[in-house]
């Protein structure tokens, strides 16, 4: 009996520790460890200032829908989309610049961006020769939707300074933007920078824009658990570089309002002291 008892014992132990285990390895592959830069702490000609962030985040907020203009700005507002995917991306030249801006997902409320939020399976990027090159189904599939409307308005832009925005999903579809430019116009000045994006390449992927890392700007807010996923375990990984803004306390693993509203709300008090 004393036998049997220290074998149950046993069991629960190795049991335990398989759940801790587990607990770690989810834990490793959502959360985003980086420390990352502090935006208060940010200088230099290499980082956005806080109204260049402010006015970012402002163009995510412009291409939510069809406009005719956004607030006191004189930007032109050119839209286009693909309905199919419940795609919709806005262009904006703004002096020698031009911004592509993508919207981030309206799921749950839109079934479409629901289904292809969930396509989570890595293959290979349709727009790249070497199949070793990765990213999220449902992303590339919003992506290939507007792929020729974005090279045609980047043909037809008289500069080569090329600025890709997106908040969310928006700043998934901007990587894989940002990595398809990048290649595909190497005398252009391509610079991203992303607001909460959840991961959307391989490692391989990744390591092919290593020496692109100073050109795009990944901005997360706390705690913010969307912009920790999918998980690194499936093999995906982040790129760019992180800045973080707000607190990040011990006792709050994650949150879902750091990433909305709190990043746009944080950003607005951040932009109200610098005025």
């Amino acid at each position: 009996m004393n036998c049997i008892r220290g074998i149950s014992s046993v069991v629960r132990l190795l049991s335990l520790i398989s759940v801790l285990a587990a607990v770690c390895i989810l834990w490793s592959g959502c959360q985003t460890f980086p420390r990352g830069e502090q935006i208060e702490q940010l200088d230099g000609d290499e980082y956005p200032s806080i109204e260049q962030l402010h006015t970012y985040y402002g163009m995510c907020l412009a291409a939510w829908r069809v406009r005719d203009e956004w607030r006191d700005t004189d930007w032109e507002l050119d839209y286009f989309s693909h309905a199919h995917t419940n795609t919709l991306a806005l262009a904006v030249r703004d002096g020698d610049t031009l911004h592509l801006i993508f919207r981030s997902s309206q799921a749950p409320e839109h079934p479409i961006d629901t289904k292809i939020n969930a396509l989570y399976r890595l293959e290979p990027l349709f727009f790249a020769d070497n199949t070793c090159f990765k990213g999220h189904r449902g992303m590339q599939m919003k992506y290939e939707g507007i792929y020729e409307e974005v090279h045609r308005r980047v043909r037809e832009f008289p500069g080569d300074r090329i600025t890709i925005v997106g908040h969310s999903a928006g700043g998934m579809v901007g990587i894989l933007a940002f990595f398809d430019l990048y290649h595909a116009y190497p005398d252009h000045d391509i610079r991203a920078v992303t607001f909460a994006p959840p991961r959307v390449l391989n490692q391989k992927a990744a390591d092919a824009l290593q020496d692109a890392e100073h050109r795009i700007i990944r901005v997360v807010m706390g705690r913010d658990i969307i912009a920790s996923i999918p998980p690194a375990f499936l093999g995906y990984r982040h790129v760019g570089r992180l800045i973080r803004m707000g607190e990040r306390p011990w006792w709050k693993p994650f949150s879902v309002t750091d990433h909305y509203p709190g990043q746009q709300d944080e950003l607005e008090r951040l932009y109200e002291k610098t005025q």
